[in-house]
């Protein structure tokens, strides 16, 4: 045991300082004793949170001295990670504790026993790594039949599409032309369906499905619309000099101006009898 003695002289009173002592030599052994968690490296989905037990027990003597994540914060002998809302790679690093901003000092002097003032100590600093993972999708809008190609005054910009998680909640809305990715997503499985087509385009209830994991972060499929297409009819007729009968004309052909542009968008031509039929796309014409 360790006593110190007060008084005027050695046979005073003794005091315990056993506590005390074992409590210094606590704090010298674990000086530099790290987290348990020190140098290891953390696998998260985006979304997700990470609590962490010091089996070391020596968190409380670490501050969070900086990071690249979300929010950090230790109570006690945990640590917790949260608002992990962007894919990449981050650190956290702790600092241990300082009690004092004062310089150890050691001296000498002939009229006092003082050798040594204690200070602030040498930091030691501990960290670990995170990788937040994530995936997203990617629309690419076409034309049922040309592709890249819109036809006539319709659009494939503004096509509007869903996003839905497994838990069945609206995630995120894909606009063609304005938003055609998504943000970074958690792994999760989900459905992408159309709600609104472009000026001129049919809506199409096909249903997409995609599932972001490890091994499929990133996804871009290719979505069809169908324009719409309206039927004109023409009959050419013209009257004989002997009879005066109208009769349709053969061999006539209609050219057909797309209005917005000026030009000429399609030419048709009369049949035997005269009839002419064709189909145009969404616009306005000029025959």
């Amino acid at each position: 045991a360790v006593g110190w003695i007060y008084g005027e002289d050695r046979y005073g009173p003794q005091m315990d300082i056993e506590s005390e002592k074992n409590n210094i030599l606590s704090l010298v052994n674990n000086h530099t004793k790290r987290p348990s968690f020190d140098d290891q490296i953390y696998n998260l989905s985006i979304g997700e949170s990470l609590s962490i037990t010091d089996e070391n027990s020596v968190l409380s003597q670490y501050k969070v001295y900086s990071s690249d994540l979300g929010d950090v914060s230790i109570n006690g002998n945990t640590l917790t990670v949260e608002n992990l809302n962007s894919r990449g790679t981050g650190e956290v690093v702790l600092m241990s504790k300082s009690y004092t901003d004062r310089v150890s000092l050691i001296y000498h002097s002939g009229s006092s026993q003082m050798i040594v003032r204690s200070g602030v100590l040498d930091p030691v600093a501990s960290s670990f790594t995170v990788n937040v993972k994530s995936g997203s999708i990617r629309l690419k809008k076409l034309d049922k039949e040309t592709g890249n190609v819109t036809q006539g005054d319709a659009t494939l910009k503004g096509s509007k599409y869903y996003v839905i998680n497994s838990a069945g909640e609206t995630v995120d809305i894909l606009i063609a032309g304005q938003n055609e990715r998504t943000k970074d997503l958690p792994f999760d499985t989900y459905t992408v369906r159309e709600v609104l087509a472009g000026t001129g385009y049919l809506v199409n209830d096909t249903v997409y499905t995609f599932t972001l994991n490890d091994d499929n972060t990133d996804y871009e499929f290719e979505a069809y619309d169908e324009v719409f297409k309206q039927e004109f009819k023409i009959y050419k007729v013209y009257a004989t000099d002997k009879t005066a009968e109208l009769v349709g004309e053969p061999n006539i052909t209609f050219d057909f101006y797309l209005k917005s542009r000026n030009e000429l968008y399609k030419s048709a031509t009369t049949d035997s009898n005269g009839y002419l039929s064709i189909y145009l796309p969404y616009g306005k014409y000029i025959v």
